[in-house]
């Protein structure tokens, strides 16, 4: 046992002395900008390894201003669902801003000084929907979601598009 965890010790110092050329090109990564709007870019990050490349995309994804749904109050529901459930699901809906505006345009809710909510720190959405149709079934999507604000809407997708 003795010798092995030497030999052991032995190829670690060795193999730490001597960067290989993995070590050396993630050093100095190459980025070549092929697309940048004010709301997109695209480059291509190259002479590097994956470590490098997963850290930028986790500070990109970090620093992007975001907006969700975190506050849900029911008033009636009817559904089969717990409202518990329903108001997970409403979170993860994307919620789009004009670029004009800007998520900038709106405070931290730590930040604002109002009382509850204000149109500084929040947007309310409304979601009203019956059936009484004679479908069976009443599928309801982020499209049913309105809001006076019309800097930001719910993002819309269609399986038909």
């Amino acid at each position: 046992r003795r010798r092995r965890r030497r030999r052991r010790q032995r190829a670690g110092a060795s193999a730490m002395e001597q960067p290989g050329p993995l070590e050396e090109s993630a050093r100095q990564p190459q980025i070549e900008i092929m697309e940048l709007k004010d709301d997109f870019i695209k480059f291509v990050l190259s002479d590097t390894d994956t470590s490098v490349a997963n850290a930028l995309r986790r500070i990109m994804i970090g620093e992007t201003p975001t907006m969700a749904i975190d506050l849900v109050e029911m008033e009636e529901n009817t559904t089969v669902l717990h409202d518990e459930f329903l108001a997970h699901r409403l979170g993860m809906i994307p919620i789009r801003v004009n670029l004009s505006t800007g998520v900038d345009a709106f405070q931290y809710k730590q930040d604002c000084f109002c009382e509850s909510h204000c149109p500084n720190c929040s947007v309310e959405f409304t979601l009203d929907v019956t059936h009484d149709g004679p479908e069976p079934v009443r599928i309801v999507a982020s499209s049913d979601l309105k809001t006076q604000n019309e800097s930001v809407e719910a993002v819309q997708y269609s399986s038909q598009e």
